[in-house]
């Protein structure tokens, strides 16, 4: 049996990268062919502006994207990813619907995969494309939002999908219960970079990433600019007497990334990946509310492990003193390796189901 992996396109989403890779990682303990689909990314923050135009999208996808080739290979390759070997290559979601996968066990996730606005093709991350005999679980899946987002049409074919799956697990508290609304049980588990340890990513990083973050700095890993973040950094480095260590996803690379949020001595995010990694590797951090991007799963994950006190809805509510402030990690590390070996559990009885 083999075990193949859908989660959102990878482009240059260095969380999606992270958690697709840690899934791939622990899924091999049960199964040797483990590959995971790799489906180009298709521009979505372009899709609001389009969405009164199906045939305007329809087109630009098909000229600009599905037929430029360089432009493919560019979002696909900007940024190089550790599980580029496990890795198949999809052009498109329509060619799942046209294979047969009857010698495959499938996992839906992680990361985003049943948010409507950012997974192209909904239901294909429900399981549209499969057949009913074939195997299906969803691991730390996420709506990202804490409301039902779908349509009472979208609704009628979602929950029948759902139904196939022999086991559900999700990311959020919140999603939890908008699937028990719908008669849906699911399990609540760790993202999938959580079920490796902080030493597990050290051989991802390179020398030259090493020295390129060798200093103690302040890492300020924010997805999207925020009203009045650079007045309060700037004032932050003079109170710490600390660098700055600005880096967004337009100019990293995944070991760049690893090695700058290692070596920091502080943490600033928008990121639940750059949260989640603050944790692994024991910073001190201040998470800023993106609501945009999720704020449902920063919130879960905060809760989880009794820091909601580390997150801040604007920059006009930064504080310095708690940003400094000491994290008992000691007790964070108790209920990460209690969830890490619920997360692990659950993962292992679906598998073997």
């Amino acid at each position: 049996m083999k075990i193949r992996i859908l989660t959102q396109p990878l482009g240059h989403n260095i969380g999606g990268i992270l958690q697709n890779y840690a899934l791939i990682t622990v899924c091999k303990a049960y199964f040797d062919d483990v590959k995971s689909f790799n489906i180009p990314f298709s521009i979505p923050f372009l899709f609001p502006i389009l969405k009164y135009g199906a045939c305007v999208k329809r087109l630009f996808i098909k000229l600009f994207i599905n037929h430029n080739v360089v432009v493919r290979w560019w979002l696909e390759n900007r940024i190089r990813k550790p599980q580029k070997g496990d890795l198949i290559d999809v052009a498109r979601f329509n060619w799942l619907c046209n294979h047969d996968f009857s010698d495959s066990f499938f996992v839906f996730g992680s990361d985003q995969v049943w948010r409507k606005e950012m997974s192209p093709d909904i239901m294909t991350f429900f399981g549209s494309f499969l057949k009913d005999d074939v195997p299906r679980i969803a691991y730390a899946a996420s709506f990202g939002v804490d409301y039902w987002q779908f349509s009472t049409d979208e609704t009628k074919k979602i929950i029948p999908l759902l139904k196939k799956f022999r086991a559900i697990s999700v990311r959020e508290e919140s999603a939890v219960r908008l699937l028990a609304e719908h008669g849906v049980d699911s399990q609540l588990v760790l993202d999938p970079t959580m079920l490796l340890k902080a030493d597990d990513y050290a051989h991802l990083e390179s020398e030259v990433s090493c020295d390129y973050a060798k200093a103690n700095h302040i890492f300020v890993y924010c997805l999207d600019e925020h009203l009045n973040q650079k007045d309060v950094l700037c004032q932050l480095e003079q109170t710490l007497n600390v660098p700055l260590l600005l880096l967004n996803e337009k100019n990293l690379q995944v070991d760049m990334w690893l090695s700058a949020l290692r070596t920091a001595e502080y943490v600033i995010t928008d990121s639940f990946h750059g949260t989640v990694f603050s944790i692994l590797f024991h910073k001190k951090f201040i998470v800023v509310a993106n609501e945009y991007r999720g704020l449902t799963r920063l919130q879960s994950l905060l809760k989880m492990f009794g820091l909601e006190n580390r997150l801040i809805m604007s920059f006009e509510d930064f504080d310095c003193e708690k940003l400094d402030a000491e994290i008992d990690y000691k007790s964070v590390d108790v209920i990460l390796n209690q969830e890490r070996e619920k997360s692990l559990t659950f993962l292992s009885e679906s598998l073997s189901s």
